[in-house]
């Protein structure tokens, strides 16, 4: 198990968009890039706007160990980031194939090699043969658009969900120390009689 240093460590850099690293079994950071650009997927930090405007708004009162520790902000939107990132990459994936998707063809029904140089694009005419099938897009379902989409809606309220919870216990404190505060005045003033 990693200790506290490294831990910490890891959140900051996950908060700040090295979303690419696990802690390993050895308790150290590692990287998980991928070797070639198409194996990277994007990563859409929701994190570090939370962080800064926490650190902006609750400067007195923000710890790193509430931040970045063990059971700090960060540790608890990781898997939320991580299914986030997910899925938004999922989407992309599948609108490039709605976009590009796959003209289906009966065998000797059209002139393959004619299509593979100019393409299909829209307005064009597709010519084939007689009698034969004619050519279709092979077309996702649509619905499964509509399920990423609630996904992802679901996955933002959680975010939002667990950064209002943390943003109670901050106001929670502020308030104890205020009333601390004020005691602490009051016993002094009492003191001096």
């Amino acid at each position: 198990m990693a200790n506290l240093r490294v831990i910490k460590s890891f959140h900051k850099r996950f908060a700040n968009g090295e979303q690419y690293l696990t802690i390993g079994a050895n308790g150290k950071i590692t990287n998980t890039l991928c070797d070639y650009f198409w194996q990277e997927r994007a990563v859409y930090n929701r994190i570090l706007p939370i962080i800064r405007s926490l650190e902006l708004k609750y400067k007195d009162l923000v710890t790193e160990d509430l931040l970045y520790g063990e059971c700090g902000l960060v540790a608890l939107l990781v898997p939320i980031q991580r299914a986030y990132n997910s899925i938004c990459n999922r989407k992309t994936e599948y609108v490039n194939r709605i976009v590009n998707s796959v003209l289906i063809v009966e065998d000797g029904s059209v002139d393959i090699e004619a299509l593979e140089e100019e393409g299909v694009c829209p307005g064009k005419v597709v010519v084939y043969r007689s009698g034969a099938n004619k050519p279709t897009f092979d077309c996702p379902n649509m619905e499964l658009l509509d399920y990423i989409d609630k996904e992802i809606d679901r996955l933002l309220k959680e975010f939002v969900g667990i950064t209002d919870g943390f943003i109670a216990k901050l106001e929670v404190i502020n308030i104890e120390r205020e009333q601390t505060k004020v005691l602490e005045e009051e016993l002094k003033r009492q003191l001096r009689w």
